[in-house]
């Protein structure tokens, strides 16, 4: 019967309810008084967050459309915008890669250069 399943959440309503119970959220420097003036988070914001998160941990450009169903990569431009915390990390994680993997570099030739430079 109709009657017996709970009624869905429309879109609509989630996101009232979201802005209704973020406003202290989205604006953390705010003080309890201005609660009727702020606005809180939108659903449309918390995806753009999530796919903003995404992107800074790395998640492939050819990955990103197909989570947030974007029909084209061009169009996540402007979510995918790494702050600059997040590319100082990616960029000091890169370089210690590099620097580990070139200092457990082996020179095929070690062991014979060694041998035959014994006595020099």
């Amino acid at each position: 019967m109709p009657g017996d399943r709970p009624a869905r959440l429309s879109y609509r309503r989630a996101e009232e309810i979201c802005e209704e119970n973020t406003p202290l959220l989205a604006n953390p420097l705010a003080s309890t008084d201005d609660i009727e003036d702020l606005d809180g988070w939108t659903l449309h914001r918390l995806r753009h967050s999530a796919l903003t998160h995404d992107a800074e941990d790395g998640t492939s450009t050819s990955m990103l459309p197909a989570r947030s169903r974007h029909a084209s990569v061009r169009s996540l431009e402007r979510y995918a915008r790494p702050g600059v915390d997040s590319v100082a990390r990616r960029v000091a994680a890169r370089r210690s890669e590099r620097i580990g993997a070139s200092r457990s570099f082996r020179c095929p030739f070690g062991a014979y250069l060694s041998h035959t430079h014994q006595g020099t």
